[in-house]
């Protein structure tokens, strides 16, 4: 409908009007391929590593897969991701979501557009783009080494794991931060620099 696309420019800002129709499809698209990769992965990771029948591990993958994606946070589990703080193989597919998530499906239709043309990425995306490309960039590493900083030698959080599993742990906080809500550390054990930190990067939030 007219009133929807008309809608849908509005609140982008980086659209034309011949855009819209197509950004549509991008949004369809996208969260298919996205939720279904990121499910599949999920739900292997979950019959293979835990013992979970397959019924289990693909509800389990569907729902966080499609949580992870539309930035939600929601989780099953009681203690949220907690238990899986060092398993790259779960919270690799999630973080991804999060993130391509989490640039906004206008960022995603012009890359998909400049992709299907061949045409050269980096020089000629729009400023939006830009912007929101390099500020999930910068934003990802600052947090990733303030969660690490912060955390390092906190006995209740990072202190106890091996340092990749620090620095995993400091990069999915750093990721679920702003929008997604999903949480592999107890919360209530953080410094007050890491709440801090998490309110920054909560306020910024993600694109459009």
């Amino acid at each position: 409908q007219l009133q929807t696309r008309l809608l849908l420019q509005s609140e982008t800002r980086a659209l034309s009007m011949g855009d819209v129709r197509g950004v549509f499809r991008v949004v369809w698209i996208t969260s298919l391929i996205i939720e279904t990769m990121a499910a599949l992965c999920l739900t292997l990771r979950f019959m293979i590593g835990y013992g979970k029948s397959w019924k289990e591990a693909l509800w389990q993958g569907l729902f966080h897969a499609i949580s992870a994606f539309n930035n939600a946070g929601f989780s099953t589990f009681s203690n949220n991701l907690v238990d899986f703080s060092a398993d790259i193989w779960i919270l690799g597919p999630i973080m991804l979501s999060v993130i391509i998530g989490g640039l906004g499906f206008p960022v995603l239709y012009e890359l998909w557009q400049r992709l299907r043309s061949c045409e050269e990425i980096l020089p000629r995306m729009s400023i939006h783009v830009k912007i929101t490309l390099i500020g999930t960039g910068l934003l990802l590493a600052f947090g990733t080494l303030g969660m690490a900083a912060f955390e390092w030698t906190n006995p209740q959080t990072l202190a106890p794991m091996q340092w990749p599993h620090k620095m995993l742990s400091a990069l999915f906080a750093s990721v679920v931060a702003r929008t997604a809500g999903f949480n592999t550390l107890d919360l209530n054990a953080l410094r007050t620099e890491s709440y801090v930190l998490h309110y920054l990067l909560m306020f910024i939030g993600a694109g459009s």
